[in-house]
């Protein structure tokens, strides 16, 4: 069996929307004929999830240590803002870049044990793809850089305040040389291939999109999930946190009340449970908060729920990987998402899901409503959406790098 060396900073015992990906491969990768080894963070990125550990126990894990920073000046706290302030000026391009060199050298460690054919480095955070460059450059080895969101194209990026002048050039610099000296580059769809369209040698793209693993799902979902249609309750779920720049204050909360508004009329009542979030909102009913729950919880919350939530904040590459959970439940999926973006693309034509455009209050209570007067979904192909898929993909494009080739 051949080998890959995996780089990740979020793995098992981290949780959170990061460490789904690189797990899935992890697990699946050596049934099409690759056994991977990791190397990761001694102190997770994100917060504790051990119920993905048993997906990966049987593989080989190097941790190294990640430097923090300087907290030595704790008595005065204008001093340790100031550490702090400093410590994220110098992060370039983010707070990974001090893990790399403790990185690279478990990296030479593990190469130097096992006969790995193939490195494979996963961002963000981006500084992983600096660690993959360097790591090949020191084995000779050829390198895939999994690119799970945009680098410096990212229209969510963050702004960098009054360091921005001398910090940009520079990421964009590191990613032009990651992607170069890349032997392929995935992408998770093809919304984000165009948007980095010209980085890159088109010719060394692949895209490989995200999925679900059945074995996470529940094994009686169709009796887990709550009918809406005809039943006295509609249990509206969403799972993940919500980000500012989705403005749910301004037309989904309305919207909703409208829906939930309605509902009641009919003589049917709304739940509206939130999974993954602690920030309420103004909604009636309010929502039920469960927090920051582990993925074995999270999927249980998607299979409990008659109408599942998605939202976006209008960008084209938008495509949360919970999309493909969603589509593993038998609950209806309302996605707020832009008609160009990747998750509209994915939902189109499948049973049970509706789209409509954010930040319109109208078209929320109507398709809220739609979907609610619906029947729940009962012949959904799922088919297409296996983890276990996306890995033999992964696993065809790393046989192209190690394929002999023949005279020119």
């Amino acid at each position: 069996m051949k080998e890959v060396l995996l780089l990740t900073q979020f793995f098992p015992p981290a949780g959170g929307a990061g460490v789904q990906r690189v797990t899935k491969f992890a697990k699946f990768l050596p049934l099409h004929g690759w056994r991977p080894s990791v190397v990761t963070r001694s102190r997770p990125l994100g917060p504790p999830d051990r119920s993905l550990c048993p997906d990966v126990d049987a593989v080989e894990v190097r941790t190294s240590w990640v430097p923090g920073p300087p907290w030595t000046w704790r008595q005065s706290v204008g001093l340790r803002r100031l550490a702090s302030r400093l410590w994220d000026w110098l992060s370039v391009p983010d707070a990974g870049i001090w893990w790399v060199p403790g990185a690279l050298l478990a990296s030479w460690r593990t190469w130097r044990r096992r006969e790995i054919s193939v490195l494979y480095a996963t961002g963000g955070p981006f500084s992983t793809l600096i660690l993959g460059v360097l790591a090949k450059a020191c084995s000779g080895l050829p390198l895939v850089v999994d690119l799970r969101d945009p680098w410096t194209r990212n229209p969510r990026r963050f702004p960098r305040r009054w360091y921005v002048a001398w910090r940009d050039p520079l990421e964009k610099l590191a990613e032009r040389l990651c992607l170069r000296f890349a032997d392929r580059i995935v992408c998770v769809n093809p919304e984000m291939v165009s948007l980095l369209v010209g980085a890159f040698d088109t010719e060394k793209v692949r895209v490989i999109a995200n999925g679900y693993d059945p074995e996470d799902a529940l094994p009686n979902a169709a009796e887990t999930a709550t009918p809406s249609a005809g039943g006295q309750e509609v249990v509206v779920g969403y799972v993940g946190s919500w980000l500012d720049e989705f403005r749910l204050e301004q037309w989904f909360v309305p919207a909703f009340n409208e829906f939930a508004h309605q509902m009641t009329e009919r003589g049917q009542t709304v739940r509206f449970d939130v999974t993954g979030s602690f920030r309420p909102l103004e909604t009636n009913p309010p929502p039920l908060l469960a927090g920051f729950v582990d993925h074995g919880e999270a999927v249980a919350a998607m299979h409990r729920a008659s109408i599942l939530l998605l939202f976006s904040g209008g960008h084209a590459h938008d495509q949360s990987s919970k999309v493909f959970e969603y589509l593993a439940t038998s609950a209806k999926i309302v996605a707020f998402v832009s008609q160009e973006s990747a998750a509209a693309r994915t939902l189109a034509g499948v049973e049970g899901c509706w789209t409509s455009p954010p930040f319109d209050e109208a078209a929320a209570s109507r398709v809220l409503l739609e979907a609610a007067s619906a029947p729940s979904p009962r012949s959904r192909d799922r088919t297409p959406f296996r983890r276990e898929d996306r890995a033999a993909e992964l696993a065809e494009v790393f046989d192209e790098l190690v394929a002999p080739r023949g005279p020119r």
